[in-house]
Formats: C-alpha cells, structure tokens, sequence
C-alpha cells in the first residue's frame, strides 16, 4: 500500500512542482543590454572571447583553463551586444563548417543558449584587440597561460586572421 501510495504522490508531486516553475522548461531568452552582464563569442575552431559590461575581457582556446585577460575600457560592450544581436541566425546551422556564436549572459545567471552569427565578419577584429591589450601576467600561473595561448595563437589564430 505504501509503494503505491508513493508511485502516486512522486509523479504528483514532480508535476506541481514543474507546472509551478514553467522556467525550467523554457529555453534562456536574450536579455536586454542592461540585464546582460557578458557577451561571449566563440569560433568553430575553439577560440573564445568573453567581454564584460566594463569593456574588459579574457580571451583562451577550447576548454582549456588557460586564459589572457583584457584591460577594462577596451571594448564597447553595448557595440558589441547589438552587433552580436542583429547577426544572430533563428535557424540551425551546419556544424560541418566553420562558425561563430554568440551567447548573452543574463547578470546573475548562468544559464544561456548560444546563437550562431550570419555575418561574423567583425569577429576577428574583437580577438585582435583583446591580443594588443592583454594585461600582464600578475604571476607565475598567468605567465605560463599566456605562454599557453601565445603558442596556439602561433599555430593556429582564429581563421579569419589568416
């Protein structure tokens, strides 16, 4: 009787809490400019670029935990935002060929959907200027990130530097 009762009262109990909570079954929207705390952008073939509200940024390759991070001032995050914004793609993509996304960071949340870019023609230029001011190593770790990300930036840059 009591394995029953719970059969019945955890499928309950799991359908309250659902409809009670219809943000868990949506996709993240775009926030506003002023809700978006960050704007990253990726490439197909691993580079990202985060830049913050405050103009500062950190740029890295793949998941690696190696990063370089920018000055503050040095981007124009509303630029960067509606630029980002007005590419954005509604369809799907083949993956198959080379790419660039964009993801919009609500402040305080974590969770986000990343949007491939019609045109990310503009792209290669923001991975440039974060490479010319990247701030210095404050110490040993950064030292050896930078010479991580100098290395595969030697090898490899974002295609579009090429």
């Amino acid at each position: 009787m009591r394995r029953s009762l719970l059969r019945l009262i955890i499928p309950l109990v799991f359908l309250l809490f659902w409809s009670a909570c219809p943000c868990l079954a949506q996709t993240p929207t775009i926030p506003e400019v002023g809700d978006c705390s960050a704007v990253f952008i990726m490439t197909s073939e691993g580079w990202w670029l985060n830049v913050r509200r405050d103009g500062s940024a950190e740029y890295g390759f793949g998941a690696l935990p190696e990063r370089v991070r920018v000055s503050r001032h040095v981007f124009d995050f509303t630029q960067i935002y509606e630029k980002a914004r007005a590419s954005l793609l509604t369809e799907s993509r083949n993956a198959e060929a080379a790419y660039k996304t964009a993801t919009f960071f609500r402040a305080g949340n974590s969770a986000a959907r990343a949007y491939y870019l019609k045109d990310p023609g503009w792209v290669p230029a923001l991975f440039s200027t974060a490479r010319t001011n990247s701030l210095e190593p404050e110490n040993e770790i950064e030292k050896q990130w930078h010479e991580t990300i100098d290395d595969f930036w030697k090898k490899s840059p974002p295609v579009s530097l090429r």
